[in-house]
């Protein structure tokens, strides 16, 4: 089985969103150099593999990319 575990892009001009491995979603500036790392999906994922799926991870926030690419992977 495959499974697809993603941390969408979220963003507005001049901010990306922060959500997953934050303690509460908010914006930053873009060029901040803040960008938490997605514990929760990354031990997810860990666990999925560990037991057999196949699992893709995306963190669509820290790859810069736009939600049509986002989705593009599915």
């Amino acid at each position: 089985m495959k499974i697809f575990l993603g941390n969408s892009p979220w963003d507005k001009p001049g901010y990306y969103g922060v959500r997953a491995g934050s303690r509460w979603p908010h914006f930053e500036k873009c060029g901040a150099n803040y960008m938490p790392f997605p514990f929760f999906l990354a031990y997810a994922t860990s666990l999925l593999e560990k037991n057999g799926f196949d699992v893709l991870l995306v963190d669509g926030i820290a790859e810069g990319i736009s939600l049509e690419d986002f989705f593009a992977q599915l």
